[in-house]
């Protein structure tokens, strides 16, 4: 299935936006660590989101515009893999183990975390956005695959076989 990046990454955003401020508001709540450390913390997941996403968008687009589509490469799907064991080692020794693991420890995790999500998103669509206008092109993706098409006014994707 072929969509247009822009769209989806702002919807998915602005649904995890409001998802991580709902348990954000939840978590801290319950367990009570100081309002300025939560807010410092949150604040550096933002940073963090931004920095980080903008840098690797930057690189996307540079090579779409070097070789006209981008891959998703090995390193990329062994990276999210090596995240997900470390998170579910993680949350696997908080929940069984016995030490006593203080619950501060996990809402300053996840204080970081919640925001990283939503604002890397948005600032994926932005930079893809503002790239969009600049080169009067349209970005699709279709499974693992990044790629420009020439801008058109009613914005229909391109056919799934040919890459521009």
């Amino acid at each position: 299935m072929v969509y247009r990046v822009v769209p989806r990454f702002t919807i998915y955003g602005i649904i995890w936006a409001v998802l991580a401020f709902f348990l954000l508001v939840s978590n801290n709540a319950i367990n009570h660590i100081s309002y300025s450390l939560a807010v410092a913390i949150i604040f550096v997941g933002v940073a963090s989101g931004v920095i980080l996403h903008y840098k690797m968008t930057k690189r996307i687009l540079r090579i779409i515009e070097k070789a006209g589509v981008w891959s998703t490469p090995a390193s990329a799907w062994l990276f999210l893999i090596a995240v997900i064991a470390i998170s579910t080692v993680f949350f696997a020794f908080i929940t069984w183990s016995t030490i006593p693991f203080p619950s501060q420890y996990f809402m300053l995790f996840a204080d970081f975390s919640y925001p990283l999500i939503p604002t890397s998103l948005i600032t994926e669509a932005l930079i893809f956005r503002s790239w969009e206008r600049r080169n009067n092109r349209t970005i699709y993706s279709h499974s693992e695959q990044v790629y420009p098409y020439p801008y058109i006014f009613n914005t229909t994707p391109p056919p799934q076989n040919q890459i521009v």
